[in-house]
């Protein structure tokens, strides 16, 4: 049994990802694509019209040529779909507009960088709505860093195209936010911009962000400051916005920066620590079965402490799919 055979997962992984590389560099005709994914379906369908077993096992390629073909049909539709999603209505024109943080800030050295929805636009004394995702920098001051998820703000602002490659080969910062459906950026000085309310609706980002920024207030609180603050905050809490360029070097440097961004390393070391104060639930199957149910929970409290930022949320994920297993063979 080759690779393939053993993960099924990376076989369908493999034409997912190329339907995305190819959307990036050839344009296929939409035509094409919709004949692909019938011809897929048809593929897929085969099969079951094939009554002697043997024949079924002989051709049981036809349904993975068109899984595969289905799946890159799909990727490329997808992705396709996402660019055509991602316009900006009024760049280059300078206007007051409504807008909502659709993420936490990130600290800059004299601003907060906020990725934002543009919500409304003001013309002749008329709002009107509007759609668009862009970054804005928020100049640095005690009201910016307040700021949190779901704030709603009006500003006064020049919507600009991100710059491109400035050197042939170079990092393409505009395609690289085009990817993530942003085409515009802007600067707002402090007298630019008012917190007008923000989303009452519930969402689970603002309630992480905000008990984020309350624990964090806490360390200073204990006048924890400067370098010390910085690393406590991003080995706890996967705030990393504190850390000082010359800071970050040396952690580079010695190959250690990973240990400052919580991911996968964290969440096992907190799973450890759990499993150990928790060893004398070992005694019963419902005390094993409980102390599962119990991490879970202490794990996903943990990443929503540090904000639920994607690689924590992954690696709870997989950590917890892995416990459930576990729990499940020694229960059979």
């Amino acid at each position: 049994m080759n690779f393939l055979q053993r993960t099924p997962f990376v076989r369908l992984f493999i034409p997912f990802i190329l339907g995305i590389i190819i959307f990036q560099y050839f344009h296929i005709n939409n035509v094409l694509i919709y004949l692909f994914c019938c011809i897929s379906l048809a593929f897929i369908v085969i099969p079951y019209f094939i009554k002697d077993s043997n024949l079924q096992f002989r051709f049981r390629w036809i349904f993975g040529i068109g899984i595969s073909i289905f799946l890159f049909s799909l990727a490329y539709f997808l992705s396709n779909l996402r660019e055509k999603n991602a316009v900006f209505e009024h760049l280059n024109n300078k206007g007051i507009y409504r807008v909502e943080l659709i993420q936490a800030p990130t600290e800059k050295q004299k601003s907060y960088a906020c990725k934002v929805q543009v919500l409304q636009y003001l013309d002749e004394s008329k709002w009107h709505n509007t759609h668009g995702m862009a970054i804005v920098y928020i100049q640095k001051d005690s009201s910016s860093s307040s700021l949190l998820y779901g704030d709603r703000l009006m500003i006064e602002a020049e919507f600009k195209s991100p710059a491109g490659a400035e050197n042939p080969g170079g990092f393409n910062y505009a395609a690289y936010l085009k990817r993530q459906g942003i085409l515009a950026t802007a600067y707002l000085p402090s007298s630019s911009w008012l917190k007008t309310d923000y989303n009452t609706s519930f969402s689970l980002y603002r309630l992480a962000d905000i008990s984020r920024s309350k624990l964090l207030q806490i360390y200073k609180a204990f006048k924890i400051s400067g370098d010390e603050f910085a690393v406590l905050a991003a080995l706890t809490l996967g705030y990393t916005d504190a850390l000082q360029p010359d800071l970050r070097a040396s952690y580079s440097a010695t190959g250690a920066m990973h240990i400052l961004s919580v991911s996968g390393l964290h969440v096992g070391v907190v799973y450890l620590v759990f499993a150990f104060l928790l060893s004398f639930l070992n005694k019963s199957q419902r005390q094993k079965i409980f102390k599962t149910l119990l991490i879970t929970l202490l794990l996903w409290l943990y990443a929503f402490l540090t904000g639920l930022s994607p690689s924590v949320v992954r690696a709870t994920l997989m950590l917890v799919c892995v416990m459930t297993s576990i729990a499940t063979i020694l229960h059979i």
